[in-house]
């Protein structure tokens, strides 16, 4: 963990010494020295992709499962130091068990989700080509922020016009409901989007818009600030793959 101005106020590692909150251990020194030669890195390169992008999805899935593996060890571990008793070891492999399932869950649906960005993205250009822009998208890679060089963001695309860049678009897929339309499951619990009604022309019409407290609202906030340089707007783009829904909403 770092203060505002970069010095280091606690450090653990999982290793035998990286015991916090001022762990010595080489694998922290390593990460010091990683931070510090990324900070320097200001540039927008198009061909260094994040850790969940598509090139990289493998290394990342194996780092997580990895992590999840000497989690379990450390509880095997302490459980054997301080129990000694044979049926709570066995509870907590059942336990790390069920994260790693849970983990595999998640990174499949991760996984579904990167695989289905080119269908999301060519349908997204497709609506806006109907409502008579005239568009194309922009691979951009890592993007680091000059003022903040801990914070980078990794947009699914950037959006040109009239061959200026002048947006991001972040592509999501509802792999939860995508049999069903935005109408159908708006009021299901965890969905993304909300119901509101607007007054229009003397007319009470229903639209639908991204809830405040969801994690994309986050993620598009962030990127829009790190990519204040040249995004005006970020345009979320929420695909259902089997019924065909595709909603956009603009920010």
């Amino acid at each position: 963990m770092l203060n505002a101005v970069g010095d280091i106020i606690h450090a653990s590692c999982s290793c035998p010494d990286g015991s916090g909150p001022s762990c010595t251990c080489k694998h922290t020194a390593a990460l010091c020295y990683a931070l510090e030669d990324f900070v320097k890195v200001f540039v927008l390169p198009e061909d260094i992709p994040s850790c969940t992008g598509k090139s990289n999805f493998q290394l990342f899935l194996s780092m997580i499962l990895t992590l999840l593996e000497n989690k379990a060890w450390g509880k095997r571990k302490q459980n054997r130091q301080l129990k000694g008793e044979q049926p709570e070891a066995y509870k907590l492999n059942k336990v790390c068990d069920s994260e790693r399932d849970s983990a595999e869950s998640f990174l499949s649906a991760m996984k579904y989700e990167l695989d289905m960005e080119p269908t999301v993205i060519n349908r997204y250009v497709a609506e806006k080509v109907k409502e008579g822009s005239n568009i194309s998208i922009k691979k951009l890679g890592l993007i680091i922020d000059k003022d903040h060089g801990f914070l980078a963001v990794s947009p699914d695309g950037g959006i040109e016009e009239n061959n200026s860049l002048v947006g991001i678009v972040e592509c999501k897929v509802a792999v939860k409901w995508s049999h069903q339309t935005v109408v159908d499951c708006v009021k299901e619990p965890g969905y993304p989007l909300k119901s509101m009604k607007i007054n229009q022309h003397g007319t009470s019409v229903q639209v639908f818009g991204l809830k405040p407290n969801y994690d994309w609202y986050h993620q598009i906030q962030l990127q829009l600030y790190v990519c204040r340089s040249f995004a005006k707007y970020c345009d979320l783009a929420l695909l259902h793959p089997d019924s065909g829904s595709l909603y956009c909403q603009r920010f």
